[in-house]
């Protein structure tokens, strides 16, 4: 399941960008259709194991981030 793959995915990618486990971010996220499927369908999930006050699928010019061998993301976080 995906959702649980993006709360790891968002926990590594606070680490990389030095955040505390504990503060409260914004996440932008952009991938296949599968990615918005998964945010639309557990983004309360995802929310509440990340701490993600908000959570929006748009084009992003952050990092691409292999999931799988056929599925990439671009994920941009930011402190609130």
């Amino acid at each position: 399941n995906y959702e649980d793959t993006f709360v790891g995915m968002f926990a590594n990618k606070r680490k990389d960008e030095n955040l505390d486990i504990s503060d409260n971010i914004n996440i932008k996220i952009y991938g296949a259709n599968i990615v918005q499927e998964t945010v639309s369908r557990h983004g309360e999930y995802i929310s509440n194991n990340s701490l993600a006050e908000k959570i929006e699928f748009c084009e992003v010019k952050g990092n691409l981030i292999k999931i799988s061998d056929d599925l990439s993301v671009n994920l941009q976080i930011e402190k609130i």
